[in-house]
């Protein structure tokens, strides 16, 4: 026997870029996106009452045959502020037993939920539901990340470039995702992205790549400076430009200097 069409979703975890981004394919999967506009209407769980979610999921859909809801914040556990009650859960739950088959109910949850939380059991034994955890990324799988969301954008990336990618920005899915398509436009798939490449676009690197060099410099260390000026001129960086951030850069050592 087929499995039905779920009617209500439950997206939650600190993965808020990967949230985002699953909730942006549901809607253009729904339809064309102006009708999917007049028929989505986006909740705050804070305060929202049981009468309220009918009232909208109840709604007739104009000129389609799904209505989307989209509520951020109600299924939180009941010692946050924002959380719904106990009974309000278990009201919910018997109310999305019956939810219209119009409605395409979205519950977003910024943090993990309980594995035992009553609307995800309800999600997972009435098979009207559907669940997915976000989990963001630990340092030791963002590399796979990169190479993976390399991949989703029709390029490849060294590993050593993955890496040092993950090194210069660790805590911004969303912005490393910027990062790597503007990177994957730059080789336009005809090699793979490279630590050069990395260097040479991301900002980041730039910054770092002047802390190495004037730390080189502060230590006698030709090689290593030499190679992180190629680097910096390979960038595309001023000869005038790259003297003053080395100026600036001492400039704010001898302050901290003075500090101590």
């Amino acid at each position: 026997m087929a499995r039905p069409t779920p009617v209500f979703y439950i997206f939650h975890g600190e993965d808020e870029f990967g949230i985002a981004e699953t909730l942006a394919d549901f809607k253009r999967r729904l339809g064309p996106p102006e009708i999917v506009d007049l028929n989505t209407t986006v909740l705050e769980g804070k305060g929202l009452t049981l009468a309220g979610i009918r009232q909208t999921c109840d709604s007739v859909p104009f000129l389609s045959d799904k209505r989307l809801v989209i509520i951020h914040g109600m299924l939180t556990q009941p010692r946050e502020k924002s959380g719904a009650s106990p009974a309000m859960v278990n009201a919910l739950s018997d109310y999305l037993a019956h939810l219209p088959d119009s409605a395409r109910l979205v519950f977003v949850e910024n943090t993990a939920l309980p594995a035992a939380h009553p609307v995800i059991q309800l999600a997972k034994q009435s098979g009207r539901g559907f669940v997915k955890q976000f989990d963001v990324p630990k340092a030791e799988s963002l590399p796979s990340w990169i190479t993976q969301r390399a991949r989703k954008h029709s390029s490849e990336i060294e590993p050593g470039a993955a890496r040092h990618l993950a090194d210069l920005i660790s805590g911004d899915l969303r912005l490393l995702d910027q990062e790597i398509v503007k990177l994957a436009v730059h080789t336009n798939g005809e090699r793979p992205i490279s630590i050069a490449d990395v260097d040479a676009l991301v900002p980041y690197a730039q910054t770092a790549i002047i802390f190495d060099l004037v730390d080189a410099l502060g230590r006698r260390d030709g090689k290593t400076a030499a190679r992180a000026l190629r680097s910096l001129l390979g960038g595309s960086e001023s000869p005038l430009g790259i003297l003053g951030m080395i100026v600036r850069q001492f400039r704010l050592l001898l302050q901290l200097k003075d500090m101590t």
